[in-house]
């Protein structure tokens, strides 16, 4: 009877320490690597979206700067 708690008393110990020393760190390393993503990813739709309002900007003045212009006609 002693025996048998000693040895589930070890089992669960090592199970425990097993639990608290690999699985739980890979577990905040994955959620780490997650949160740290989904930032980058956040960032470069955030860049990408100053890039086009940028295009858009400069396409938009290209344009009023192409309508202003009359051509040159010499009348007689």
């Amino acid at each position: 009877m002693i025996l048998r708690f000693i040895i589930w008393s070890v089992v669960l110990v090592m199970a425990l320490r097993f639990v608290l020393r690999f699985v739980l760190p890979i577990l905040n390393i994955t959620r780490a690597t997650q949160n740290r993503l989904q930032q980058m990813q956040k960032q470069m739709d955030d860049m990408n979206k100053q890039a086009q309002q940028t295009q858009q900007r400069s396409q938009a003045r290209a344009n009023v700067k192409q309508s202003d212009y009359v051509d040159y006609e010499e009348v007689k």
